[in-house]
Order: structure tokens, then C-alpha cells, then sequence
């Protein structure tokens, strides 16, 4: 997203779309925590899972080649799954491995 003055980073509205996509707004979400994380990160907010019809919207993301997976200390527990969803958008150039 945008933080002017500053523009939005390569891909960002294509990826704001795709979530759009995956989770429509006023569709019904459901948070998941993970047992291997806080319940909150340094800043407050809620870390959590989004499941949209029993599917894992960041993996979605992530296949899709619409998000960046960061690393955490401890891994989390969906990272096996998120790794190799990186490399298969990574491999085929998809979304912003293909456009920046």
C-alpha cells in the first residue's frame, strides 16, 4: 500500500485485488492462532491464521505469488507449507517474482 509521499511497493494493488478474491469483504473469516507463536506481536495486534472456506488465505497469498513470506523466531507452525509455496510462485513466476 501507499504511504505518501512514498508509492506503493512493485505488485501492492495486484495483491490487495488477489486477497480481495480469496476473501471477499463481508465474507465470514475464521482466526486461527498458532501454539507456537505469542498471542500478540510487539505492536499489539492479534496473530492469527485467516481461513476463508477452510483454505489458508496467506498460503493462497503466497502460491499466488501475492505476498512475501517473513521470517519468525520461533518458525511457525504452517512455515514447511509456506516455504515451498514461496518456491513453487518463485519457480514459475508468479505475481511479484514475475513483475519486480
Amino acid at each position: 500500500m501507499a504511504h505518501p509521499p512514498d508509492p506503493a511497493e512493485c505488485y501492492a494493488d495486484t495483491a490487495t485485488d488477489t486477497l480481495s478474491a480469496f476473501a471477499p469483504v463481508g465474507s465470514t473469516i475464521v482466526l486461527v492462532s498458532d501454539p507456537t507463536q505469542a498471542d500478540r506481536d510487539s505492536y499489539g495486534r492479534l496473530l492469527r491464521y485467516v481461513d476463508h472456506d477452510r483454505n489458508d488465505v496467506a498460503l493462497e497469498l503466497l502460491v499466488a505469488g501475492a505476498a512475501r513470506l517473513y521470517d519468525s523466531d520461533p518458525s511457525i507452525e504452517r512455515n514447511q507449507a509456506y516455504e515451498r509455496a514461496v518456491e513453487l510462485a518463485r519457480d514459475h513466476g508468479r505475481g511479484l517474482w514475475g513483475h519486480c
